[in-house]
């Protein structure tokens, strides 16, 4: 059902946009993420407040040039190709980026940007601006809260898999017990890598995070199964010959 809806929908986009593409935010967003200073937006700032000053990302002699009258397609293609050349000129900065990522996806507490309000840099004065920090106590407890839930989720995931990997009896459980498992993490496990290729922000993976609520609650509770099957096994009374 999938593939002729998105062949339906790619032929539309063709025709009326001249774009097979299923959105025209892709090379933007592409740009955002390999733009030089990325690496100095997230975690810890908003990258489209941080980027797009007046002499941001996007600004006459640094962003890319976009001739007038070009249509959203056009657009789109400019900046992917934008992404792609800042990508391969900025080596260190892109790997950078990528690092904070991965960590940001599966081992950052706190939530992602870490800040609210607005942080703008400035490319040609490299400065950052603090236009309105928006701190406020409900934020400040809000983000609280998030840093503690984060926190009981790492260390419970990291926990599970020790568990899991631990044990063999684990490894024996029948076939429905791994696929439930499997089930359960798929999303959150294949969600880094558009998190790595593009960006990743809380809104986009919490979602998934908490499917691994479960997960780990299964795990736990087929660890004290083992317990309680092993502890059975050695209590029982040994046959005599």
């Amino acid at each position: 059902m999938v593939v002729p809806i998105f062949t339906l929908t790619a032929i539309f986009n063709l025709l009326v946009y001249s774009s097979p593409s299923p959105a025209l935010e892709g090379g933007i967003t592409a740009y955002f993420s390999y733009t030089k200073y990325h690496y100095l937006a997230l975690p810890k700032m908003d990258m489209d407040v941080f980027l797009s000053g007046p002499n941001g990302a996007f600004s006459e002699g640094i962003g890319p040039k976009i001739p007038e009258g070009s249509t959203q397609a056009e657009k789109n293609n400019i900046y992917q190709l934008a992404a792609f050349d800042s990508l391969l000129t900025n080596k260190k900065e892109t790997v950078l980026g990528w690092m904070q990522k991965f960590d940001s996806y599966f081992f950052d507490v706190q939530k992602v940007p870490h800040l609210p309000g607005s942080y703008v840099l400035d490319q040609k004065e490299m400065k950052i601006s603090i236009l309105n920090e928006r701190l406020s106590w409900n934020l400040v407890i809000g983000n609280l809260l998030f840093m503690i839930y984060r926190t009981v989720l790492v260390l419970g995931i990291l926990l599970a898999i020790g568990l899991y990997l631990g044990s063999k009896w684990f490894q024996e459980r029948p076939i429905r017990h791994k696929c439930k498992l499997l089930i359960l993490s798929t999303p959150y496990v294949f969600g880094v890598i558009p998190g790595i290729l593009f960006y990743t922000e809380t809104r986009f993976k919490i979602v998934s995070e908490l499917l691994l609520f479960p997960l780990i609650a299964e795990i736990f509770a087929l660890s004290l199964m083992e317990r309680k099957y092993l502890k059975s096994k050695s209590s029982a009374p040994q046959s005599r010959l």
